[in-house]
Formats: structure tokens, C-alpha cells, sequence
């Protein structure tokens, strides 16, 4: 006799009306970066990009394109928002992350806000989500 006896089947066989199973999720993280240059006023951002170092470099690229000359980055994210925020007239100013646009938000108007600034208020906000491979 050929093949196996009842007894002796495989465990780990599905039963015939089983759904089949899905492949495990894949998900590829996205970087984003703010970097500014005080001074001017310049900014430069970037979104979606591969890794931490390509977030950070295209934002400073971005940066020196609006004439900062030494432009420096305030923040960077990996699946998630960053926000800059300034007060009133535009001398103060800061940027946080956080994993949702509110949260990042809150955390930036927050520190406005602690220094005694007032009219604090989002002047740039950008996010980069995981993107599902699978």
C-alpha cells in the first residue's frame, strides 16, 4: 500500500475548506526631514524617502536652493509627520516629530509655547508613512 495511513498524516495539513494563508506583511519605511537656515528664513524639507540619510540630505539640498548658506536640520522622522512651527513675527521657531501630524504638533507648539512665545502656529507639516510592499 502506497502513501500514508490516516493515523499517520501530517499535522500541519489545512483542512480542505480552510482559507489559504497570506504571506506575511511587508512594509518599506519612509524618512522625512526639516532642515532650515535661520537667518533668511530659508527651509527645506523632504518626504518619503528610502532612509534617514537620503531624508536628510534632500532636505538640506532643498535648504541651500532658497540661499541658506549653513543650513542646519531641525528634525527627522521615520514613518510618521514633522512640523515646524514659528511664533508671530517668525523669530522663534522649532520642529518636532511625532508618529501622527497631531501628535508631532502638539509637541512643537508645545515647546513654542514654554518659551513665551505667542501666536505660535504650523507653518510647514509633511509626513511619511510606511508604504505596504506585500
Amino acid at each position: 500500500m502506497c502513501g500514508y495511513a490516516n493515523s499517520q498524516q501530517s499535522t500541519n495539513q489545512q483542512p480542505a475548506n480552510a482559507p489559504p494563508q497570506r504571506p506575511p506583511e511587508r512594509w518599506a519605511d519612509h524618512w522625512g526631514a526639516i532642515a532650515t537656515y535661520g537667518p533668511n528664513g530659508s527651509l527645506g524639507t523632504a518626504n518619503n524617502m528610502m532612509s534617514q540619510g537620503a531624508a536628510v540630505q534632500a532636505a538640506l539640498a532643498n535648504c541651500h536652493t532658497q540661499h541658506g548658506s549653513t543650513c542646519e536640520v531641525l528634525a527627522y522622522y521615520r514613518n510618521g509627520c514633522g512640523v515646524l512651527v514659528i511664533d508671530g513675527p517668525g523669530e522663534n521657531y522649532n520642529a518636532n516629530s511625532g508618529a501622527t501630524l497631531d501628535e508631532a504638533s502638539q509637541k512643537a507648539m508645545a515647546t513654542c509655547a514654554k518659551g513665551g512665545y505667542q501666536n505660535c502656529h504650523v507653518y510647514y507639516s509633511g509626513c511619511s508613512f510606511p508604504q505596504r510592499l506585500q
